[in-house]
């Protein structure tokens, strides 16, 4: 964001689908829609996803995965890996890809 932002200038869109950061009017800034779902919560919620501005100059996301264990919607760790954050980025390549601890588990 411009330097000198405070996060009052900003309007900030979280869908579990996207994120979108805006100033004012204007065009956004930012506007990508997520490769895999967050979890957005409500207000009283202590686990949902959130935001903040740092030094003025820098937004900063706390995504929550939508598929996590602790939410019990995902039998184990290997649905919840992302190899990417957005759908217009590419893939970033593993060492070890996400699932093959579970699919050698029981061999």
């Amino acid at each position: 964001i411009p330097d000198g932002t405070s996060a009052r200038d900003l309007t900030v869109t979280m869908t579990p689908t996207r994120i979108a950061v805006q100033i004012g009017a204007d065009a956004p800034l930012f506007d990508e829609e997520l490769y895999m779902k967050i979890y957005v919560g409500s207000n009283a919620d202590n686990d949902c996803s959130i935001w903040e501005v740092t030094d003025k100059r820098a937004v900063v996301f706390h995504l929550i995965k939508w598929h996590r264990i602790a939410a019990g919607n995902v039998r184990d760790a290997s649905r919840t890996w992302w190899r990417k954050c957005f759908v217009s980025e590419d893939a970033f390549e593993m060492a070890n890809p996400h699932g093959e601890y579970y699919n050698q588990k029981d061999k």
